[in-house]
Order: structure tokens, then sequence, then C-alpha cells
């Protein structure tokens, strides 16, 4: 597959910047992995993530953010301790966007797919 000139130099330019995401991809990847978990994990991550980025982050911001390129380069960029979780959160983020773009989800819903694609490590 060939890629077009100015989409290889705006990877390029993502993928240098790719760093300086990683603590944002941290605390998304965060509230994503807790999707699986309890409730209080869920919150917990939620209220670290709005602590962080201020007040227009949520679950639904975070699995955005978790399921594009950005995200994904940065993931790649994380130390290799942290490296396979921040890339299965951003994988989850993918599916789930993937459903949510075809039908409308609530809270819940969007709980079963995660927890349905893969039995993630506690956060």
């Amino acid at each position: 597959m060939r890629i077009s000139d100015a989409l290889a130099g705006k990877i390029a330019k993502q993928r240098t910047l790719a760093p300086t995401l990683l603590p944002r991809t941290r605390l998304c990847a965060t509230v994503v992995l807790a999707m699986a978990h309890s409730d209080a994990d869920i919150e917990q991550a939620v209220r670290a993530l709005k602590a962080e980025l201020g007040g227009n982050w949520s679950h639904v911001t975070a699995f955005q953010f978790m399921s594009g390129r950005q995200a994904m380069l940065a993931a790649q960029s994380g130390t290799p301790q942290e490296r396979d979780g921040l890339l299965l959160a951003h994988k989850l983020a993918e599916a789930v966007c993937g459903h949510v773009a075809y039908f409308s989800l609530g809270f819940a819903d969007l709980r079963k797919i995660v927890q349905s694609h893969t039995e993630v490590p506690a956060v």
C-alpha cells in the first residue's frame, strides 16, 4: 500500500512528538484498562485523568484518544515494562470505538465490549 508524501510526513511528525504524549497515553490507558475491572477502578482512573488533563476529559475522550495513531505511537515509545499494557489499551479502544461507530452504546455496553475482548491484568 502506498501512502502519500503528505501522510508520511504527518506520521513522521507524530512519531517525533509521541514521547511528549506518553503521560497522556498512560492516563488514558489506565481508564481503558480499568473498564475491565471494578467501578472503583474506573472512577479513580477518571479522577486522575481529569486532575491531570482537565475537566473536559472523561472515559469517552480517553477511549477516543487511545484509539488513535498518536496513542499507538506514544505507546510504542513507552518503557519495555509498560509497552504491552499501553498497546493492549490501544487495541481495546480501537475495538470499542469501532463498535460505537455503528451503534449507540451506553457505559455498561462499552464495559461489556472491553471485557469480551481480553482478560486484562489489574491496573
